[in-house]
């Protein structure tokens, strides 16, 4: 049977979780604002061009996972360290990859800034995840 975290990988997870989802949501409603009216902090960059599908998504999984890990995060806190840590790694390689896209956008802090925290997470979650017990599920 596998018990309950510690603390202070259950909050690593906790706090992973909502830096994924406030800054998922406020990517994806910029995105949408972009792409449907002009608006937002991307303005007319994304307007009616149908490439925003890659931002909205990502966006949008961000939001996901987040909640995922919030939800169940405690209960498998070694699988959540590391499937965070490749969330991270992910997404901050792909804003290495296209940091044009954060040039474009006028965004370029911003870009350099959110890339920072991805990587900051995939440091912390592997360093989290290397120092647990195997996990064995009960059956």
């Amino acid at each position: 049977m596998i018990g309950r975290a510690p603390r202070g990988a259950a909050l690593l997870v906790a706090l992973d979780a909502l830096f994924l989802i406030v800054s998922g949501v406020f990517g994806f409603a910029a995105d949408v604002a972009s792409y449907v009216a002009g608006a937002g902090p991307f303005g007319g960059v994304f307007q009616g061009d149908p490439v925003v599908i890659g931002v909205i998504e990502a966006h949008g999984l961000a939001i996901l996972t987040g909640v995922a890990a919030l939800a169940v995060g405690s209960a498998r806190i070694r699988y959540w360290h590391w499937h965070l840590a490749l969330t991270h790694a992910l997404l901050g390689g792909a804003n290495i990859v296209f940091f044009d896209v954060f040039r474009n956008v006028g965004a370029p802090t911003a870009g350099a800034a959110v890339t920072a925290v991805h990587f900051a997470f995939v440091l912390l979650q592997i360093g989290a995840a290397t120092r647990r017990k195997i996990e064995t599920p009960s059956l």
